[in-house]
């Protein structure tokens, strides 16, 4: 089961100033737009921000549900009822709520992290949908939270995999407390296995040289070079113009990443991402 919300907002600015824009359908179907004000400047902190849009995403998922489960005690329909329901209640399927939570936390985190965060929701909706369909959130303990990393430690994933799912759904179950529909985390009961520390490993000065000698004369041979002298990884190489390049000061910036995605077997998707985290590089 595929789990849809109603409505779906994204982060915009207009004049200077960050907005949450929410497109949705009232009680008569018809399409709405709403704007709301975050009340933060363009360059303002990103921490302040995150809390900010999920504050108000938050707010209209509650005020949505409650004018919906109004109109149709108005209507007196034979409808079926929302399968979110806020208010003393608090009644998620779980599945459906990953979905929400995802969306939520999709503003505040960068493009790959939100993928990342997908494809392991999608093996955890696989999973709970086989074995435990239409859960509800409140109903998700420990022990099913602990047959899953079980069920993936033992399907062959590495004790990294398995702790990187669990992550994500810490992340899940930390937000539900925050805009108060649970009252504890299961996931901080669950055993996980151990992670394999990793052991990088490097080029020698020899392995370099024979490197750049199989390249050298190559339309790569540039490409290689700046990779190997200053550790940049592929979508940090790809992303490099001219403004990237300091010869003043000899320094190198990575101003933007740039990466591939193919989704639900919709093709390759070049995205360029303009606020990538990495530190400067010193010439």
């Amino acid at each position: 089961m595929k789990a849809n919300l109603p409505y779906n907002h994204i982060v915009t600015v207009k004049n200077g100033k960050h907005y949450v824009i929410f497109n949705y359908k009232d009680e008569n179907n018809k399409r709405k737009r709403k704007w709301v004000t975050t009340g933060l400047p363009e360059n303002g902190a990103k921490k302040a921000m995150k809390t900010k849009v999920e504050e108000i995403v938050a707010a209209f998922h509650e005020a949505y549900y409650s004018e919906k489960a109004i109109a149709g005690s108005e209507a007196n329909t034979a409808e079926e009822t929302p399968k979110i329901v806020l208010g003393n209640n608090k009644v998620y399927e779980f599945t459906e709520y990953l979905t929400y939570w995802l969306e939520s936390t999709k503003p505040s985190i960068s493009y790959n992290t939100y993928i990342g965060y997908m494809h392991n929701l999608n093996k955890v909706r696989q999973y709970f949908d086989e074995k435990y369909p239409h859960t509800k959130l409140s109903e998700v303990k420990a022990l099913h939270l602990q047959q899953f990393c079980n069920w993936m430690y033992e399907s062959g994933l590495s004790g990294n995999t398995v702790r990187h799912h669990h992550v994500v759904l810490h992340k899940a179950f930390k937000y539900a407390i925050k805009i108060d529909i649970l009252d504890a985390n299961p996931t901080e009961k669950t055993e996980l296995p151990k992670i394999k520390k990793f052991e990088a490993s490097f080029y020698s000065k020899e392995e370099l040289d024979k490197l750049f000698e199989v390249f050298k004369g190559d339309r790569l041979e540039l490409v290689v070079h700046i990779a190997a002298c200053y550790g940049l990884r592929r979508s940090e190489v790809l992303g490099l113009n001219w403004d990237s390049i300091d010869i003043e000061n000899k320094t190198l910036t990575i101003r933007r990443k740039v990466t591939s995605q193919n989704l639900k077997g919709t093709g390759e998707t070049i995205r360029i991402d303009s606020n990538p985290e990495t530190e400067n590089k010193t010439a």
